[in-house]
């Protein structure tokens, strides 16, 4: 998992790299799915079918992100 200024990124095996603005709940379950794995252990298969399934939901928002696009508001 990595960090940036708002955002959180969690780097799925054989998928894709999923951002998120560090408000987003979705950001939770990366947390956990990155603890375990640095702990060498497996992650939860639900942990990550949820991260897969925001990531199919909010496809234009992560490569906003990823590409410094995104208009988030923080205050």
């Amino acid at each position: 998992m990595t960090t940036g200024r708002w955002h959180w990124s969690i780097q799925l095996p054989g998928g894709p790299k999923v951002t998120a603005d560090y408000r987003e709940p979705i950001t939770t379950v990366m947390q956990r799915v990155a603890s375990a794995w640095s702990n060498g252990e497996d992650a939860e298969l639900s942990d990550l079918a949820a991260i897969m399934k925001w990531q199919a939901d909010n496809r234009q928002q992560i490569q906003a992100c990823q590409e410094d696009r995104c208009d988030h508001v923080v205050i």
